[in-house]
């Protein structure tokens, strides 16, 4: 074999070279109009033993709590009264919230013991035992449910009757609540471990270590599998594949759990400050210290409730904030009882579940905000529309349905012919047509057109830039592709621009800029095997050049 047919086979193997980045933009941009500020009302609070952090309630639509304490107590609540249906006691402390299940509530506790109750009766359906204690929250998802010990391993069980499917060695204890979607399970470790597992064909598809720092539990967004370290990187990665996509330094340490509302995550620093980050442009939206007279630290994990988010802190404070700009809405302090850190929050529908380490349980209300004026009434009917539409185009193109995303996306379009996200989709779902290696030049041509069309409404929109330098490359136009790539670089610093640049500059026969792109790519890459397939490859392009192959 010769040194360009080594060469190619090097970049087929590193599973990346001009690789689409099927990237699903979010419904709403910070463009949507601001929303009103909240009506939030404290129903009641009820005793409970709950300690100083954790997530030990769930919050139906309907109105149903369910609560899990210190003492092994898991009891069914009215949200609007406060009164108890029924009250289970397990036999150790349930330090995670309950998850629900068609008729079932689900719950772990200290003893290691996944258990399933009939959400009418409390009465006991199944039960299963691990090997070591369960603290965080379990997943249900397409009828399985997920859980994480501290044994190291996670579970896959079959939520009608606890049977374990599968189980995944860890290789260290983890006290995260694992995520799922796109088919794909995510679970990450107390010591900087990830794990990205398909569970329909039962294979681990790819593992990521970050450090030796404990890991917050993963999100799946729109675009990534994103998770933070406590020592202050936000990390975003390949859903599919595990590569590493990007990273954010926080400044300060993030101690909690994150939030997600469409493409964007929130999470809150030691110091206090509240951050909102875009998984798409990379970039923080916004970042903020809630106003008021606040003198706590942050208590828990922040929540997103329709539009706003909650951030509690240990004083006994509760937050809420536009989620689109960082302003502070609405606050609530305890005054009465002995303050204490709200942690844990749960929201369904109008209901905030909100757990205290003071030992009360809280429920709030939202009741709505002022009514807008009718300009802005229209905008966001308008914009409700389109997010509705894109919400349905993004469902069909998870399904593999990518001619009725499309279809969808069209219409959305018409909605709001303005937004660049809807462009941007519509093009990704366009390079899918009939198999993304079977697309006709006509449909790749409407995918640059809906790129392009993005990019002049947003041209710092950098996913659109390194689409379209992809598929310029799909359809031989590899000057082009450089081109846009490197105007990509001048919007921002980002390794995938670089990667696929020096991709397309070595389809161009330019070895010697192509090695720049690849040694640039190089001191933007952690993943440490990245770094050496890039390494043997540039080995080999140096052979190649020693040869006179360029």
């Amino acid at each position: 074999m010769g040194h360009d047919g080594k060469r190619t086979a090097i970049l087929r193997g590193l599973g990346m070279a001009i690789a689409l980045f099927a990237w699903l933009a979010a419904a709403c941009s910070t463009s949507c109009g601001a929303p009103a500020g909240p009506e939030i009302e404290l129903l009641w609070k009820k005793a409970f033993a709950f300690g100083p952090a954790g997530a030990r309630a769930a919050v139906e639509e309907s109105g149903a709590v369910f609560v899990g304490d210190d003492t092994g107590v898991v009891a069914r609540l009215d949200a609007r009264t406060g009164t108890e249906a029924w009250r289970h006691q397990s036999d150790a402390r349930v330090r995670s919230a309950p998850v629900l299940w068609q008729d079932f509530v689900i719950f772990g506790n200290g003893n290691g013991r996944v258990t399933a109750l009939n959400k009418q009766t409390g009465e006991p359906v199944w039960t299963l035992e691990t090997g070591g204690e369960i603290l965080g929250r379990l997943r249900a998802a397409d009828d399985i449910v997920y859980v994480n010990s501290t044994d190291g391993y996670l579970y896959a069980l079959y939520a009608w009757d606890g049977n374990i499917i599968w189980r995944y060695n860890m290789q260290q204890p983890s006290s995260t609540r694992p995520a799922a979607g796109g088919g794909m399970v995510i679970c990450t470790g107390d010591r900087g471990r990830a794990a990205g597992l398909a569970p329909g064909e039962r294979r681990v598809a790819w593992e990521y270590i970050s450090g030796s720092s404990p890991l917050t539990s993963p999100l799946i967004t729109e675009t990534a599998a994103v998770f933070a370290a406590d020592r202050g990187a936000l990390y975003g990665l390949d859903l599919a594949q595990g590569t590493y996509l990007w990273k954010h330094m926080a400044d300060a340490p993030i101690p909690f759990d994150l939030a997600v509302a469409g493409d964007a995550v929130y999470f809150t620093t030691a110091r206090g400050e509240t951050v909102a980050f875009d998984t798409v442009a990379h970039k923080e939206m916004w970042r903020e210290t809630p106003a008021g007279e606040r003198s706590g630290a942050p208590g828990g994990a922040p929540a997103a409730a329709q539009s706003w988010l909650l951030v509690p802190f240990d004083n006994a404070e509760l937050y809420a904030l536009d989620l689109v700009t960082g302003e502070t809405a609405w606050r609530f302090r305890e005054t009465v009882l002995a303050p204490g850190a709200f942690a844990g929050l749960s929201t369904g529908g109008d209901w905030i579940a909100a757990p205290n380490a003071n030992g009360y349980l809280y429920l709030f209300r939202i009741k709505g905000g002022t009514a807008p004026a009718a300009a802005m009434a229209a905008e966001n009917k308008t914009a409700s529309q389109s997010a509705a539409l894109l919400e349905q185009a993004k469902q069909a193109f998870l399904a593999g349905d990518y001619t009725g995303a499309a279809a969808i996306y069209r219409k959305a379009l018409d909605a709001d012919p303005g937004n660049h996200k809807a462009h941007y989709n519509l093009a990704v779902a366009l390079e899918h047509v009939g198999g993304e290696r079977y697309a006709t030049p006509v449909v790749l041509d409407e995918a640059a057109e809906h790129y392009t069309r993005a990019l002049e409404i947003d041209p710092q929109f950098l996913p659109a830039r390194i689409n379209l330098g992809i598929l310029y490359s799909k359809l031989q136009q590899n000057e082009r592709a450089a081109q846009v790539l490197r105007d990509a670089l001048a919007v921002r610093e980002d390794k995938n621009v670089r990667y696929n640049l020096a991709v397309v500059l070595e389809k161009l026969g330019q070895a010697k800029q192509a090695r720049e792109q690849w040694e640039a790519y190089l001191k933007l890459e952690d993943n440490e095997d990245m770094k050496n397939k890039i390494r043997e490859h540039l080995k080999n392009l140096a052979s190649g050049a020693a040869n006179g192959d360029n």
